[in-house]
């Protein structure tokens, strides 16, 4: 799950409409670990074609060793 955006929070916070809430004087909000874990990207694979085989049995793949 998750809470409001932090432009939210400060709007609540400058028109008194949570009791409780100070967010005067705390500058810049840092998000959340669960904001920054979620909005975490994967990297992208490198190109397929920067390593593939060209011609025929350019490139064997086999085991060594029985198993």
């Amino acid at each position: 799950f998750g809470h409001i955006s932090l432009k939210s929070l400060w709007y609540l916070d400058q028109h008194n409409l949570v009791n409780g809430m100070d967010l005067q004087g705390k500058g810049d909000l840092l998000p959340c670990n669960s904001c920054a874990k979620g909005k975490h990207h994967q990297a992208p694979f490198p190109p397929a074609t920067s390593n593939r085989a060209k011609n025929t049995i350019e490139r064997l793949h086999m085991d060594l060793q029985g198993p």
